[in-house]
Order: structure tokens, then C-alpha cells, then sequence
């Protein structure tokens, strides 16, 4: 891989208590970063490619302020940009939250057989 994603906190601003989604670039060693503001912390990021380059992809993650949440969606060859989607969730979801990501196709097939004959 060409790029890697990470969060991370500045230590010279632990207290403000935000958080930074960072875009290692490994072959020319940059990185760039996307800060979501002061009392914003991100959780781990996916990415979900649409395209067979690397930077062609979304990057799908939470963000919490300590009340609310949102996943924000973020266009990795516009990384530093502003998120391309945000959906707001009004209640706090936890940093570290883990969840999985599963295609409309199999998600149809698991409530088939999990409803198979029951009505």
C-alpha cells in the first residue's frame, strides 16, 4: 500500500480533547491531515473504494463531540477537504465503537435464512 489512514491526538492539544484523521503518504513521506475542529473526535476510518487507485475511495467514519455523533464520509483524493456527506445521530457513540460493513446482497441472504418459513 501507497497510503495508510490513522487517527491521532497532538499531545500540545490533548486538552482541548480533539482528535485528527491523518493521510500517510508511505512513497513520497507526507502526510496530510483533516481536522475536524476543536472538541471533534474521530474514531477509526474505513475505506470504501470506488475506483481501483488507492485515493479513489470514501472514507467512512464516526465522529463525536461528547452529546452527538455523525458518520462522517470523506473523498480520499480530497482528503483535507470537507466531508462530501455528513448524517447526524443524536445521541453519543462512543470512540472505539467497532462495527462491520456488509453489502445490501448479503445482508438480503442473512435475513432469508434467518426468516426462512416464519412469518
Amino acid at each position: 500500500h501507497a497510503h495508510v489512514w490513522t487517527t491521532g491526538v497532538d499531545l500540545a492539544d490533548a486538552a482541548r480533547g480533539d482528535s485528527r484523521l491523518f493521510l500517510h503518504d508511505l512513497q513520497a513521506g507526507t502526510r496530510l491531515v483533516h481536522d475536524f475542529g476543536t472538541g471533534q473526535v474521530a474514531g477509526e476510518f474505513v475505506h470504501v473504494p470506488y475506483g481501483p487507485g488507492e485515493l479513489e475511495g470514501w472514507l467512512l467514519g464516526l465522529v463525536t463531540d461528547g452529546a452527538t455523533s455523525s458518520l462522517e464520509i470523506l473523498d480520499a483524493a480530497d482528503f483535507a477537504g470537507p466531508p462530501v456527506a455528513r448524517v447526524l445521530i443524536p445521541q453519543r457513540i462512543p470512540p472505539g465503537f467497532h462495527g462491520n460493513w456488509i453489502g445490501a446482497p448479503a445482508l438480503q441472504a442473512a435475513a432469508e435464512r434467518a426468516y426462512c418459513g416464519k412469518r
